[in-house]
């Protein structure tokens, strides 16, 4: 007969007021270990899209400055890559201090 069942059969009200006593303890720390888990799993999120608009902003500045090595003017390249204007104009010295 293990420890368990020795205690549940002898004295079966303490184990189900020990039980009941231990339960809102146990149920608050599993509430607290979801509540983390939540915010880890969404800062990480957060992370990973603000790295892909980062990314996607910075590939369009560089098709940008290809376009403009190739000498398209200014509006067709903010056309293309929904660049602002004011973008596309600020490249021009970008690409002058790159020598590209």
């Amino acid at each position: 007969m293990s420890l368990r069942q020795g205690l549940c059969g002898k004295y079966p009200d303490l184990v189900i007021s020990l039980l009941n006593a231990l339960l809102p303890t146990y149920e608050k720390l599993w509430d607290m270990v979801s509540v983390e888990r939540t915010f880890c799993n969404s800062g990480w999120r957060k992370g990973v899209a603000e790295r892909k608009a980062e990314g996607l902003a910075r590939g369009l500045r560089i098709a940008a400055l290809n376009m403009k090595k190739q000498g398209m003017d200014n509006a067709t390249i903010a056309n293309c890559t929904s660049l602002d204007i004011r973008i596309v104009d600020s490249l021009k010295s970008l690409l002058f201090s790159l020598h590209l």
